[in-house]
């Protein structure tokens, strides 16, 4: 289900943001214009300005970094709030933000503040999980919130720019992030990026050996990469044992329709053989059935759409109940202006999804039940 903008602008505090063909990507850039600007975006400055704005900036990071310690200790543990309870709304943001972008800077002061809790509480706020706790994810997408963006770019830059933050981010056990830059490689896919087949599909192939839920992720993204025949061909160069004991059949059979394929297939033991058994005994069957199926299924489409006497019950639509992995179920729906996109998934290793033309709409007249409905 995808949620895009189509009855009328969006408006927030009654200011319109975005008009009603506005994509997320539009939407999101209109959001954050000026909530972080890079430091060398000197376009509407006279270089006297940008010079002085330079000064200014080293001055401030010399200064920070010449901090003493009891006015950093000062400011970590007790003036920013992070270490004194995990309600985010109490944090003091202005203090985190200067503290990440001046103080911690300094490896020094860095790895101080790693052996407390302080990078631990932020960036389980930033965390990607629409759960009940309040973060990041789960706040509205408002003007109010966007300026939390700033820190966590902040954040995110710092630890990526020393190898103790590199070390933190390695070893977080959360699997959200993982999981989200998983399916945001699966808008890159679709979005036809220059240079997919090199560095986005040796992303995903390298995702295929760790938790489960992300690795099932990185297969429904190669899935659907597998369609072309350039894609394809970068995962067979990359020799993804993985999907063998994944049990990614569908993927593998499209490898047997290139000559690397067939030759990489032919390495792994007694495969080949074994897909021949089960062809000849049940799945030749099995595959005869799954196609009458779809044609039945289109033909009764097709025909329906053009017969006047339909009578109202075969109109009606049929619920289709979704499973939302959290207590806040559908109630995302109604933070934005949208229309669906329906789209049928079958689980990792059943092939691309296949789409499917239908009436769509959430009832929501059972909203205080929880009882939402997808039609």
């Amino acid at each position: 289900v995808g949620a895009s903008s189509s009855s009328g602008g969006l408006v927030t505090r009654q200011n319109p943001l975005a008009g009603g063909a506005a994509n997320g990507v539009h939407l999101a850039s209109e959001l954050l214009r000026g909530t972080n600007r890079p430091l060398h975006n000197f376009s509407m400055q006279s270089p006297r300005d940008s010079a002085r704005e330079m000064l200014v900036y080293d001055l401030k990071v010399h200064l920070d970094n010449q901090m003493d310690d009891h006015t950093f200790r000062d400011l970590l543990m007790h003036k920013s709030r992070v270490l004194s309870g995990k309600d985010w709304f109490r944090w003091n943001w202005d203090i985190i933000s200067e503290l990440l972008e001046g103080p911690l800077t300094n490896p020094v002061r860095l790895s101080e503040a790693m052996k407390t809790k302080f990078f631990k509480r932020v960036s389980g706020f930033f965390r990607c999980d629409n759960s009940d706790k309040g973060y990041f994810a789960g706040l509205p997408w408002t003007p109010d919130y966007v300026p939390y963006l700033r820190p966590a770019c902040q954040m995110y830059t710092l630890l990526l720019n020393h190898p103790e933050g590199i070390a933190f981010l390695k070893t977080d056990r959360r699997y959200s992030l993982r999981l989200y830059a998983t399916c945001l490689l699966r808008a890159l896919l679709r979005s036809e990026v220059e240079g997919f087949e090199r560095w986005g599909i040796e992303s995903l192939v390298a995702q295929l050996d760790k938790e489960t839920s992300v690795a099932r992720a990185a297969l429904s993204v190669l899935e659907e990469a597998a369609e072309s025949p350039v894609y394809l061909s970068a995962m067979i160069k990359k020799r993804p044992l993985q999907l063998v004991h994944l049990q990614a059949e569908s993927l593998l059979l499209k490898f047997l329709s290139l000559p690397e394929g067939l030759a990489f297939l032919k390495d792994v033991p007694n495969w080949i053989p074994t897909k021949l058994v089960q062809w000849r005994q049940s799945k030749v069957v099995n595959y005869v059935h799954v196609v009458e199926s779809h044609l039945l299924r289109g033909v009764f489409r097709d025909k329906q759409s053009v017969t006047t006497n339909t009578s109202k019950a075969a109109l009606k639509p049929v619920p289709i109940p979704v499973t939302v992995p959290n207590r806040r179920r559908l109630e995302w729906l109604f933070r934005m202006p949208w229309n669906i996109e329906v789209k049928l998934v079958g689980p990792p290793g059943s092939g691309p999804p296949a789409h499917l033309t239908i009436d769509a709409y959430v009832d929501a007249s059972e909203v205080r039940h929880k009882s939402f409905e997808l039609r």
